[in-house]
């Protein structure tokens, strides 16, 4: 696997979490689908300094990692998904 793979693994294996239920997306553009509109995920992301899209599905919150990605960041984000 390449570094891009390996990372795209781990996001997928560790954001399943908090209002998440599903992950979509390949290579660095992820979608995660919410139990709840994205909106207000990345509002509540936002605050604690993540920053997210949302799409035109209202579930849909997209992230777009900077390839420098490391699982310090993956955890950052898992950790704040749960909180929700």
């Amino acid at each position: 696997l390449t570094e891009a793979e390996k990372k795209e693994r781990d996001m997928r294996k560790t954001c399943k979490v908090g209002p998440v239920v599903d992950f979509q997306g390949l290579g660095f553009l992820h979608g995660l689908r919410m139990d709840r509109p994205a909106k207000d995920i990345q509002k509540a992301l936002l605050a604690k300094d993540i920053l997210a899209g949302t799409a035109g599905d209202p579930a849909i919150l997209r992230l777009l990692p900077a390839f420098v990605l490391k699982e310090e960041h993956i955890e950052r984000l898992r950790a704040a998904l749960a909180s929700l």
